[in-house]
């Protein structure tokens, strides 16, 4: 495996692991609204 494609894949787990705690964290806010 390539040195680039190493920390685009690293990158990419990153940002989705933000994303998914965005999301998390939106969605209880939505919740607790109701």
């Amino acid at each position: 495996m390539s040195t680039l494609a190493f920390s685009t894949m690293t990158y990419f787990h990153i940002y989705s692991a933000h994303y998914l705690v965005i999301l998390y964290n939106f969605r209880n806010s939505c919740g607790g609204l109701k």
